[in-house]
């Protein structure tokens, strides 16, 4: 998960993840991931969240679905 910057040419301002391998122990089959993101005080309204899966050594592809994000003040 990235939050980046649209007036400063996208930047990232800060990022942040799961390492499937430290919670996913049995491949080929959904298994429910979750994480609680504190995101930076210096986050505004105007900036993006980006979400995406990155596995870079896979010789499979990895699925996501039934995101949720919850805002929680």
């Amino acid at each position: 998960m990235q939050v980046i910057d649209p007036d400063k040419n996208n930047e990232p301002i800060f990022s942040d993840g799961v390492a499937l391998a430290d919670v996913v122990k049995d491949y080929k089959q959904w298994t429910k991931v979750s994480k609680e993101i504190v995101l930076p005080p210096n986050a505004t309204y105007n900036q993006r969240i980006k979400v995406f899966l990155w596995r870079s050594g896979a010789a499979s592809p990895v699925y996501l679905d039934d995101l949720t994000i919850k805002v929680l003040e």
